[in-house]
Parts: C-alpha cells; structure tokens; sequence
C-alpha cells in the first residue's frame, strides 16, 4: 500500500513495511530509504525542503527531502491516514477521530478537532481551509489558523481515500464506489461518478482532470468539470496509494508490489 509523491525529479514512496523510499523519477533508481515505527498510512507531501508522512506508530515525521534525515517527530493519539501542508502548518487526520494542526517547523501541536467515529482520512488545504474527510460519511471544512468548523457536507459512503481541491472544488472518494466533487464554498455537490469498486486512493488533480484509484486495481482518469471518464487504466491490484502527477506523467502505487508510471 504505497503513498506516492513526485517532484523536482524524484518519487517519494512510503510503504507498508514501515519505510519511505526516494526514487529518481526517471529510471527509479533508489537514492535514500528511512525506516519509521510503523506502516507508511498517510499521503508523502513536500513542502519546501521537508517531507512530511503519517505512520501506524500513531507519529508524523518531518524529513530533510534531499537526503531522508529525520528533523522532528510527533506522537498523535492515533495513527495519521491523512495529511496536508499550508503556510507552515501541518495538517493531519488520524484515527482516533481528530484533526490535528502541527507546526510545521518544530511539530509542536497548534490545535485539534473531532469529527465523528470512523477516523480522520483524507486531507487538502486551499485559501487558508482544510478540507477533511471523515469514516463517519462527513467532508468537514476547517479554518487552518484556528480549527474552526466551517461546514460540513454528506459524502455518500465512508471515505477512505484522500482529498483533493483545486479551482474552487474539493474531489474525494467513498466506500459507496464513487468519485464525488462538492464546491469548496459550501460543501453543495458538483457531480459524482460511479467506479466499480471502493475508491481508497489519495486523489490528484492536474490540468483540469482528477486521477483516482479503486480497490479493483483500476486508475481512472475523470473530468474535473463534470466527472467524465477520460481514460481507464487496469495494473495488478488494488490501489490504495496517492496519486501524484508530475510532467505529464501518473505515479500510483499497486498492492501488487509495484509503483506503475
């Protein structure tokens, strides 16, 4: 279960063996591997010269991007499945029903928030709100600066995947095997799309199209607009991983072992 990023030329990979994997983009060379308590639960996420991951020691580590050097750890009291980055903060969903808001430079605790029972999943953070979803079926809308509630929208089944937003819309997936687009505003729907299986992978976004993984192996590529397919593609297993998308290419990782491209 791979949570995959890219940028500047290389992919980041955190994996169910308790490891996080730096890999050159353009042929996978392997460059630096650091080994945290615990599985790799939560989306890899850069920011300046730090990467930031949630593991099942119920901790958030912020690593040196260039070479995989620990610079902080913070024990949450639960395991982190969601995380974001905005102006400095560290933005984590987690497992015992909370959010949590770290800085970003030291991972001293700012504030928390509890949504309802089922765990805190995916996270994105756009003008200053985070968007979170949540195991109870909710998409809660917070104020970064202070955790205040916004909104909150119904989501259709539990959402297990991660959360995307972009152009003033805020993508996620359920367990009720669908694509779902609610406005950033207010929560309102946009649009769905039926997938034929649960959709638990971290979702991307990049020239006006969203890039999702189901639990029947099948990324697809949708319409930001209005949630039409584009294209589909089958690899080995179920993809459970985040999305990313850099310089025209799709980085998901597999529960086959593998990270397709």
């Amino acid at each position: 279960q791979s949570k995959i990023a890219a940028a500047a030329g290389r992919v980041y990979a955190g994996s169910n063996d308790a490891s996080v994997y730096a890999l050159r983009a353009g042929d996978g060379t392997r460059l630096w591997t650091f080994r945290a308590g615990g599985p790799v639960q939560s989306p890899i996420v850069l920011a300046g010269p730090a990467v930031y991951l949630g593991s099942g020691d119920e901790s958030v580590y912020a690593l040196r991007a260039s070479d995989g050097t620990r610079l902080w750890t913070t024990v949450l009291g639960g395991s982190a499945t969601g995380i974001a980055v905005s102006s400095g903060t560290v933005i984590v969903g987690a497992g015992d029903d909370a959010v949590y808001a770290l800085r970003g430079g030291d991972g001293r605790r700012i504030w928390d928030f509890t949504t309802g029972p089922g765990g805190a999943t995916g996270v994105a953070v756009a003008a200053g709100v985070a968007y979170v979803g949540s195991g109870d079926g909710r998409l809660y809308a917070l104020r970064v600066r202070d955790g205040r509630k916004l909104w909150e929208a119904p989501a259709g089944g539990a959402v297990e995947s991660g959360v995307a937003v972009a152009a003033g819309q805020v993508y996620l997936g359920s367990n009720d095997n669908m694509v779902l687009a609610v406005r950033a505003s207010d929560g309102t729907r946009a649009w769905l799309a039926r997938t034929g299986a649960p959709v638990s992978s971290g979702l991307a976004v990049a020239g006006g199209i969203v890039y999702a993984g189901s639990n029947d192996g099948t990324v697809r590529a949708l319409r930001a607009r209005d949630g039409a397919q584009v294209w589909r593609f089958a690899v080995g297993g179920p993809v459970e991983s985040q999305i990313a998308v850099a310089g025209g290419i799709a980085y998901a990782g597999s529960n086959d072992f593998s990270v397709y491209a």
